[in-house]
């Protein structure tokens, strides 16, 4: 094929083509039916562009048509994937604003579950060392309790917050992330374990926390150094623990109990229901941690600033899993 004659034969199609490339909003056009078409077959045209320029290239052709074809495809190039960005960054936020809050509440069960696990331990070691401060050594071992208390201690801590720089910011914020997930994970994937591993993690850690917040309770540390450090990043950290005790649980209960599907089989299907769950809290894990390192351990905010900040967090993720992703008749 002679360059006129190619150029006669597919000059219509780089026309129309231009015409929809150059135009704003294209995909939405309903006035040109020519315009129309291109949109439902562009990953076509784009696809005979390419082929066309490599003929071009191939048989020698003058230079305005080759460039005139490169043109093309470096403006079909940049519609392509500048769409594909946009459908990445929409499943992005379908998944983490609107499936995630839909999907807890979907397997509320097993999240009202995993949240009295957790919450029902920390209550019992916290009233237990109400009653017996001296019950602290039962739960935990002495140097771990010293450490606990030198950390913790009013002026220790103002000492260590008013000589960590960026840096150490910096280095705590991946520690963070990897403790928080390290702790999140196991608590998921050890659900496998017939329910046992989650339903232990959730409760161990619950008891943990309550003996730590029970003890520095009783020495006087909890109101001034442990809850306005804790109160911020909680709302994200603990959350996410839970939720992903609730999805370990999910996944344990379809072993156990498969209905009347394969255990194989039912385990996918809870895979696939709480995974959109698991993406949530992997991302609230994240913000607990930059929380926790470039926040929560500011000396110079007045506590009354954190304990007014960490209130409204906790009911910003409250009302986000409650409310979130639900449709206004819903609503």
């Amino acid at each position: 094929m002679k360059e006129e004659q190619f150029i006669a034969t597919y000059q219509a199609d780089w026309i129309t083509l231009r015409a929809w490339l150059s135009a704003p909003s294209t995909q939405h056009s309903t006035k040109n039916s020519v315009k129309n078409r291109t949109i439902v077959d562009f990953p076509a045209s784009y696809r005979r562009l390419c082929h066309q320029l490599a003929l071009a290239h191939a048989r020698g052709f003058s230079s305005s048509t080759v460039a005139e074809l490169e043109e093309l495809v470096a403006l079909g190039h940049q519609r392509l994937y500048r769409a594909s960005s946009r459908t990445a960054l929409s499943r992005a936020h379908q998944s983490l604003l609107h499936d995630f809050p839909r999907a807890c509440r979907q397997q509320w069960r097993f999240m009202l579950a995993a949240t009295l696990l957790f919450v029902l331990p920390a209550l019992l070691a916290y009233a237990s060392l109400e009653l017996r401060p001296e019950f602290i050594f039962n739960l935990m071992p002495a140097e771990m309790i010293s450490e606990i208390e030198a950390m913790y201690a009013p002026e220790a801590h103002q000492q260590q917050a008013a000589a960590r720089s960026a840096d150490d910011d910096v280095m705590m914020f991946g520690h963070y992330i990897q403790n928080n997930i390290s702790i999140a994970l196991r608590t998921f994937a050890l659900g496998l374990l017939a329910m046992v591993g989650s339903v232990f993690m959730l409760a161990y850690n619950g008891l943990i926390l309550g003996a730590v917040a029970g003890h520095l309770h009783n020495q006087g540390y909890a109101m001034q150094t442990l809850y306005p450090f804790v109160i911020g990043h909680g709302a994200f950290e603990l959350t996410a623990i839970v939720l992903a005790g609730g999805c370990g649980l999910r996944l344990g209960y379809a072993l156990i109990a498969p209905q009347r599907l394969r255990r194989m089989d039912a385990l996918k299907q809870a895979a696939q229901a709480v995974m959109p769950i698991v993406y949530g809290f992997s991302l609230m894990l994240l913000i607990a941690a930059g929380i926790e390192a470039f926040w929560s351990p500011r000396a110079g905010i007045p506590n009354a600033v954190k304990f007014g900040v960490g209130t409204l967090l906790w009911l910003c993720v409250l009302y986000f899993l409650a409310r979130a992703g639900r449709s206004r008749a819903a609503i």
